[in-house]
Protein backbone atom coordinates (compact mmCIF):
# COMPACT_ATOMS: atom_id res chain seq x y z
CA UNK A 1 0.00 0.00 0.00
CA UNK A 2 1.38 3.31 -1.03
CA UNK A 3 1.65 5.53 1.67
CA UNK A 4 3.24 8.58 0.10
CA UNK A 5 1.22 11.57 0.42
CA UNK A 6 2.87 14.04 -2.77
CA UNK A 7 3.72 16.93 -2.96
CA UNK A 8 6.82 15.42 -1.41
CA UNK A 9 10.26 16.94 0.57
CA UNK A 10 12.21 18.88 -0.63
CA UNK A 11 9.67 21.58 -1.64
CA UNK A 12 9.52 24.11 -4.45
CA UNK A 13 7.52 27.67 -3.79
CA UNK A 14 5.28 25.31 -6.39
CA UNK A 15 4.75 22.50 -3.99
CA UNK A 16 5.09 23.87 -0.96
CA UNK A 17 1.75 26.35 -1.77
CA UNK A 18 0.22 23.18 -3.20
CA UNK A 19 1.09 21.46 0.32
CA UNK A 20 -1.02 24.35 2.18
CA UNK A 21 -3.46 24.16 -0.19
CA UNK A 22 -4.08 20.51 0.12
CA UNK A 23 -3.89 21.15 3.88
CA UNK A 24 -6.51 24.11 3.66
CA UNK A 25 -9.41 21.63 2.16
CA UNK A 26 -8.44 18.67 3.98
CA UNK A 27 -9.36 20.81 7.26
CA UNK A 28 -12.22 22.53 5.71
CA UNK A 29 -13.55 19.00 5.37
CA UNK A 30 -13.90 18.50 8.95
CA UNK A 31 -13.53 15.04 8.93
CA UNK A 32 -11.30 13.93 11.45
CA UNK A 33 -10.06 10.18 9.88
CA UNK A 34 -9.87 11.67 6.40
CA UNK A 35 -7.24 14.84 8.29
CA UNK A 36 -5.35 11.89 10.53
CA UNK A 37 -4.10 10.51 7.16
CA UNK A 38 -2.49 13.00 6.48
CA UNK A 39 -0.21 12.31 9.71
CA UNK A 40 2.28 10.23 10.04
CA UNK A 41 1.09 7.23 12.56
CA UNK A 42 3.48 8.83 15.74
CA UNK A 43 2.85 12.22 14.36
CA UNK A 44 3.68 14.99 17.55
CA UNK A 45 1.18 18.07 17.90
CA UNK A 46 1.16 21.11 19.80
CA UNK A 47 -2.03 23.14 19.81
CA UNK A 48 -2.45 25.90 21.65
CA UNK A 49 -1.62 23.95 24.96
CA UNK A 50 -2.58 21.06 24.60
CA UNK A 51 -0.56 18.40 23.28
CA UNK A 52 -1.11 15.22 21.30
CA UNK A 53 1.05 12.10 19.52
CA UNK A 54 -0.11 9.63 17.17
CA UNK A 55 -3.24 9.42 14.49
CA UNK A 56 -5.17 7.88 16.99
CA UNK A 57 -4.63 11.00 19.51
CA UNK A 58 -5.15 13.08 16.45
CA UNK A 59 -8.58 11.43 15.46
CA UNK A 60 -9.71 11.89 19.17
CA UNK A 61 -8.54 15.59 19.55
CA UNK A 62 -10.53 16.53 16.18
CA UNK A 63 -13.80 14.90 16.91
CA UNK A 64 -13.77 16.79 20.12
CA UNK A 65 -12.93 19.64 18.20
CA UNK A 66 -15.16 20.38 15.21
CA UNK A 67 -18.37 19.69 17.17
CA UNK A 68 -17.29 23.00 19.64
CA UNK A 69 -16.07 25.26 16.52
CA UNK A 70 -19.57 25.29 14.77
CA UNK A 71 -19.79 26.29 11.35
CA UNK A 72 -15.61 26.28 11.14
CA UNK A 73 -13.90 27.77 8.00
CA UNK A 74 -10.40 28.00 7.53
CA UNK A 75 -8.13 29.99 5.35
CA UNK A 76 -4.26 29.08 5.12
CA UNK A 77 -1.58 31.30 3.46
CA UNK A 78 1.97 29.64 2.98
CA UNK A 79 4.83 31.88 5.38
CA UNK A 80 8.09 29.98 4.76
CA UNK A 81 9.42 26.91 4.02
CA UNK A 82 12.95 25.35 3.35
CA UNK A 83 13.30 21.66 2.56
CA UNK A 84 11.09 19.13 4.62
CA UNK A 85 9.68 22.54 6.20
CA UNK A 86 6.92 24.61 5.78
CA UNK A 87 5.76 27.77 8.20
CA UNK A 88 2.08 28.74 7.19
CA UNK A 89 -0.30 31.37 8.96
CA UNK A 90 -3.89 30.71 8.71
CA UNK A 91 -7.67 32.45 10.26
CA UNK A 92 -10.57 30.16 10.59
CA UNK A 93 -14.30 31.33 11.58
CA UNK A 94 -16.46 29.28 14.03
CA UNK A 95 -19.44 29.93 16.74
CA UNK A 96 -19.93 27.97 19.61
CA UNK A 97 -23.73 26.45 20.45
CA UNK A 98 -24.42 29.60 22.05
CA UNK A 99 -24.04 31.74 18.55
CA UNK A 100 -21.24 33.82 19.66
CA UNK A 101 -18.67 33.82 16.89
CA UNK A 102 -15.30 34.08 16.91
CA UNK A 103 -11.84 34.50 14.11
CA UNK A 104 -9.12 32.58 14.98
CA UNK A 105 -5.67 33.43 13.94
CA UNK A 106 -2.91 31.22 14.53
CA UNK A 107 0.65 30.28 13.10
CA UNK A 108 1.64 26.81 12.59
CA UNK A 109 5.62 24.97 12.06
CA UNK A 110 5.10 21.88 10.08
CA UNK A 111 7.78 18.80 9.58
CA UNK A 112 7.45 16.31 6.95
CA UNK A 113 9.03 12.61 6.64
CA UNK A 114 10.29 11.86 2.97
CA UNK A 115 7.00 10.10 2.30
CA UNK A 116 5.71 13.78 2.61
CA UNK A 117 3.58 12.42 5.78
CA UNK A 118 3.77 15.75 8.72
CA UNK A 119 5.44 14.03 11.58
CA UNK A 120 5.51 17.65 13.87
CA UNK A 121 3.03 20.34 13.87
CA UNK A 122 3.48 23.33 16.43
CA UNK A 123 0.52 25.45 16.44
CA UNK A 124 0.10 28.89 18.38
CA UNK A 125 -3.59 30.37 18.19
CA UNK A 126 -5.78 33.10 19.48
CA UNK A 127 -9.29 33.80 19.42
CA UNK A 128 -10.67 37.16 18.58
CA UNK A 129 -14.71 37.78 19.24
CA UNK A 130 -16.30 39.67 16.24
CA UNK A 131 -20.27 39.96 15.06
CA UNK A 132 -22.36 37.52 13.07
CA UNK A 133 -21.73 40.43 10.48
CA UNK A 134 -18.23 40.75 10.14
CA UNK A 135 -17.76 37.09 8.99
CA UNK A 136 -15.54 37.16 5.84
CA UNK A 137 -15.19 32.83 5.63
CA UNK A 138 -19.01 31.78 4.55
CA UNK A 139 -20.08 27.74 4.18
CA UNK A 140 -20.51 27.29 0.61
CA UNK A 141 -20.34 24.54 -1.90
CA UNK A 142 -16.40 23.52 -2.29
CA UNK A 143 -13.34 24.87 -1.23
CA UNK A 144 -13.57 28.44 -0.06
CA UNK A 145 -12.72 31.29 -2.52
CA UNK A 146 -8.88 31.87 -2.94
CA UNK A 147 -7.87 34.76 -4.45
CA UNK A 148 -5.60 35.35 -7.36
CA UNK A 149 -2.79 37.66 -5.63
CA UNK A 150 -0.92 37.36 -2.51
CA UNK A 151 -1.84 40.75 -1.54
CA UNK A 152 -5.90 39.98 -2.10
CA UNK A 153 -5.50 36.70 0.34
CA UNK A 154 -3.16 38.82 2.52
CA UNK A 155 -6.39 41.10 3.19
CA UNK A 156 -8.22 37.93 4.67
CA UNK A 157 -6.18 37.04 7.29
CA UNK A 158 -5.23 40.78 8.30
CA UNK A 159 -8.64 41.67 9.13
CA UNK A 160 -8.27 44.71 11.53
CA UNK A 161 -11.55 46.22 13.85
CA UNK A 162 -12.61 49.45 11.56
CA UNK A 163 -13.68 51.16 14.72
CA UNK A 164 -10.55 50.75 16.46
CA UNK A 165 -8.97 53.58 18.07
CA UNK A 166 -5.20 52.49 17.23
CA UNK A 167 -3.36 54.33 15.87
CA UNK A 168 0.88 53.66 14.93
CA UNK A 169 3.44 55.96 17.35
CA UNK A 170 6.16 55.59 14.71
CA UNK A 171 6.07 55.26 11.01
CA UNK A 172 8.32 52.17 9.35
CA UNK A 173 10.68 52.48 7.15
CA UNK A 174 9.50 51.28 3.57
CA UNK A 175 10.68 48.80 1.77
CA UNK A 176 13.02 47.00 3.51
CA UNK A 177 14.07 43.45 3.64
CA UNK A 178 13.20 44.10 7.70
CA UNK A 179 11.16 46.03 9.02
CA UNK A 180 12.63 48.66 11.28
CA UNK A 181 11.14 51.96 12.87
CA UNK A 182 12.29 54.73 10.46
CA UNK A 183 13.94 58.48 12.25
CA UNK A 184 11.06 60.67 13.20
CA UNK A 185 11.55 64.35 13.79
CA UNK A 186 9.60 66.87 15.98
CA UNK A 187 9.84 69.45 13.05
CA UNK A 188 8.52 67.02 10.65
CA UNK A 189 5.11 66.73 13.14
CA UNK A 190 2.19 68.54 14.20
CA UNK A 191 -0.38 68.65 16.75
CA UNK A 192 -1.73 64.49 17.69
CA UNK A 193 1.51 63.31 15.95
CA UNK A 194 3.65 65.33 18.21
CA UNK A 195 1.87 63.82 21.15
CA UNK A 196 1.67 59.98 19.53
CA UNK A 197 5.68 60.57 19.40
CA UNK A 198 6.65 62.07 22.83
CA UNK A 199 4.32 59.01 24.55
CA UNK A 200 6.23 56.41 22.89
CA UNK A 201 8.99 57.76 23.54
CA UNK A 202 8.15 57.84 27.12
CA UNK A 203 7.01 54.66 26.73
CA UNK A 204 10.36 53.14 25.50
CA UNK A 205 12.28 54.67 28.59
CA UNK A 206 9.80 53.06 31.11
CA UNK A 207 9.91 50.12 29.25
CA UNK A 208 13.88 50.08 29.83
CA UNK A 209 13.59 51.09 33.33
CA UNK A 210 11.50 48.69 34.31
CA UNK A 211 13.81 45.94 32.39
CA UNK A 212 17.06 47.43 34.50
CA UNK A 213 15.14 47.18 37.85
CA UNK A 214 13.91 43.24 37.12
CA UNK A 215 17.12 42.47 36.21
CA UNK A 216 18.85 44.05 39.07
CA UNK A 217 16.05 42.43 41.62
CA UNK A 218 16.70 39.00 39.72
CA UNK A 219 20.26 39.41 40.39
CA UNK A 220 19.41 40.48 44.21
CA UNK A 221 17.42 37.48 44.50
CA UNK A 222 20.30 34.92 43.31
CA UNK A 223 22.73 36.50 45.50
CA UNK A 224 20.70 35.78 48.52
CA UNK A 225 18.35 33.23 47.81
CA UNK A 226 19.08 31.28 50.52
CA UNK A 227 17.76 34.15 53.04
CA UNK A 228 14.71 35.21 51.38
CA UNK A 229 13.20 32.72 48.89
CA UNK A 230 11.62 29.36 50.44
CA UNK A 231 13.82 26.43 48.87
CA UNK A 232 10.84 24.97 47.01
CA UNK A 233 11.05 28.34 44.90
CA UNK A 234 14.75 28.46 45.04
CA UNK A 235 15.42 26.46 41.94
CA UNK A 236 13.52 28.85 39.68
CA UNK A 237 15.83 31.23 39.59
Amino acid sequence: MNTQRPPLPPFTLESAVEKVRLAEDGWNSRDPEKVALAYTVDSYWRNRSEFVQGREAIIAFLTRKWPRELDYRLIKELWAFRENRIAVRFAYEWHDDRGNWFRSYGNENWEFDDDGLMRRRLACINDAPIREADRRFHLVPGPPPRPSSRSQRSGLLIIRDPSSSFRPLLRLQPKTAFSRFAPVHRADLQGQQRVDLALSRHLRRMAALSARLTFQRMAKLRRGRQNFVSPGVAGLF
